[in-house]
């Protein structure tokens, strides 16, 4: 069963490779495929080495160590650890939009698609203008202004 799934799995991995080609150096996709498998792969490595360690339960107020234990601490405590990385996590999400952005920009008319943003927006009733702090530790987009004047920008000649 698990063998199959992971055939299974890597035959998805391998079509979504050749779905996407990329030129050498430029493998953008590829790396983030590759990360997010890395990253999978880590976090089930850390929650086995954390199963073995009885301190992993005793910290936490849980007396008999069990497999289905660590998993259920696992999921808890992950967030209260992952939360410091959300701004990077972030920051990084952010920065692919602008690269999408541009990109789009390229390819269509960036006029266009600002105003498609603008609509976007407006059907959405999400604000235009979010807290600075907020935005910049949450989002994972870049805020509308900024999406739509940098696409205006790029409509300009």
């Amino acid at each position: 069963m698990i063998e199959t799934e992971l055939v299974n799995q890597m035959m998805t991995w391998r079509r979504a490779l050749h779905a996407h080609p990329e030129t050498a150096f430029e493998e953008i996709s590829t790396a983030r495929l590759v990360a997010s498998v890395l990253l999978t792969f880590g976090g089930l490595a850390l929650l086995a080495w954390l199963a073995r360690r009885p301190g992993f339960y005793s910290a936490l107020g849980v007396p008999v160590p069990s497999a289905a234990m660590a998993l259920l601490l696992f999921v808890v405590t992950v967030p209260v650890f992952a939360f410091f990385a959300t701004p990077i996590m972030s920051w990084w999400s952010r920065r692919h939009e602008r690269q999408a952005d541009d990109f789009a920009a390229e390819h269509a008319d960036a006029g266009k698609l600002a105003a498609a943003l603008v609509k976007l927006f407006r059907d959405n009733a999400a604000t235009l203008t979010p807290d600075r702090i907020h935005s910049a530790f949450f989002d994972s987009h870049p805020p509308a202004l900024e999406r739509i004047g940098r696409l205006t920008t790029l409509a300009s000649p």
